[in-house]
């Protein structure tokens, strides 16, 4: 199973604690307000480590920090939003290992998405505005481990995310948010594997 580093573990647990402050600080502030409705557009770009490569027997795979890229197409009805996203992630193969028996292999994991998302935005009287969403949808996955071979597999997918947004003005806000995206497992020439990852990400949003 892939392990987070010492340093990674301490950076989210700092990220998680002040997300919480913020959000239950944001919760308590008086002079909730709703924003309009209408159509908006949003991109985000973060980094990604994929949490659990673990496959049906003993063996599993480690891999590098990746990329992670995504663009949304929504609707807003004053604190809630729905949209639909495409997103792309990449992460680096280095390690192969089973049974103790460590192996350096070259390759990559490569995910393309479709979700449908669903999203409720905590409104106040502040420019930040916290934010909770859940998506559902499929991934077409390609594990390509060079000496290995290639498999793809097209698996249902779910995510949950919480971020804030800070309002530049009436039509853009930018947005940092943490999501976990996870699959039913894929199908690899017979082997199961296990995929989901944990993703932090920097964006923006415009409102039409």
């Amino acid at each position: 199973m892939l392990k987070f580093k010492r340093k990674e573990i301490e950076m989210m647990k700092k990220i998680m604690i002040i997300s919480a402050c913020l959000l239950f600080a944001l919760m308590v502030t008086n002079g909730f307000c709703a924003e309009s409705e209408g159509i908006y557009t949003s991109g985000n770009l973060g980094v990604t480590n994929w949490n659990d490569a673990s496959l049906g027997n003993s063996a599993t795979i480690d891999s590098d920090t990746g990329i992670v890229i995504d663009g949304a197409l929504g609707y807003r009805w004053g604190q809630f939003r729905g949209e639909g996203e495409l997103s792309y992630q990449k992460n680096d193969l280095y390690n192969y290992i089973e049974d103790g028996y460590v192996e350096r292999i070259k390759g990559d994991t490569t995910r393309n998405s479709l979700m449908f998302n669903g999203y409720y935005d905590f409104a106040n009287s502040t420019p930040f505005t916290p934010f909770l969403g859940a998506g559902l949808g499929l991934s077409h996955i390609k594990v390509d481990a060079r000496s290995y071979g290639e498999c793809t597999d097209t698996v249902f997918t779910y995510s949950a995310s919480a971020g804030v947004a800070l309002k530049i003005n009436d039509a853009m806000s930018l947005e940092v948010k943490y999501s976990y995206l996870a699959t039913s497992d894929l199908d690899l020439d017979g082997s199961s594997l296990e995929y989901n990852n944990h993703n932090v990400m920097f964006g923006v949003r415009y409102n039409f």
